[in-house]
């Protein structure tokens, strides 16, 4: 599970936690996000950095950040992957950094498989003699959207003026108490 130059070889799969069953610890995709599928991973993988990164000083920090972040597992109980992957972390900087070094190892990288072709051009012409498509019209509001709006305003202003007129002149008439009498003519007002 090393780097392809790397002369440790494989490092030996263990558990990663205990009673964990047949999943296999793999440190370079928990240490380093390397996918899975992607064995053994190049320099530029181990280090973080594009293939064609040319910037010394771009290789260096990411050699650095990668190195930082592998030995914090050297005292636990994958110390012997750690020091195996900060080996191969060592080889990738002094390749990568070196533009001898770096010319030799891209050529023994496999080449990617060639990109597809890009999708054929549209034919301008065809596009401009193509019919306008008739899309949906909403209707348009025209007056009648602002109308209602400007109606429903006044209404709501004319509530709120009656309102204030009658809390002004003492509210609105008492309402008649339920009970005996209520809804009869009172003594003498007549009535049938």
């Amino acid at each position: 599970m090393l780097a392809a130059d790397s002369p440790e070889g494989t490092v030996v799969a263990e558990h990663s936690h205990p009673g964990e069953g047949a999943r296999a610890f793999d440190p370079y995709h928990r240490w380093l996000a390397i996918p899975r599928d992607q064995r053994p991973p190049t320099y530029y993988q181990l280090l973080g950095v594009a293939a064609d990164e040319a910037d010394p000083e771009v290789i260096e920090e990411a050699a650095l950040r990668q190195t930082s972040h592998v030995r914090t597992y050297q005292t636990g109980p994958y110390a012997q992957q750690a020091t195996a992957v900060l080996n191969e972390l060592g080889q990738a900087r002094a390749t990568l950094l070196n533009p001898e070094k770096r010319k030799e190892y891209d050529a023994r990288l496999p080449r990617p498989a060639p990109a597809p072709p890009p999708p054929p051009l549209v034919d301008v012409e065809l596009v401009a003699e193509a019919p306008d498509r008739e899309r949906p019209r909403r209707p348009s509001g025209g007056v009648v959207g602002p109308a209602v709006c400007f109606a429903c305003v006044l209404c709501l202003g004319a509530g709120l003026a009656f309102g204030l007129a009658l809390e002004r002149r003492g509210g609105p008439p008492p309402a008649q108490k339920k009970g005996a009498g209520a809804g009869r003519p009172a003594a003498g007002e007549g009535g049938p």
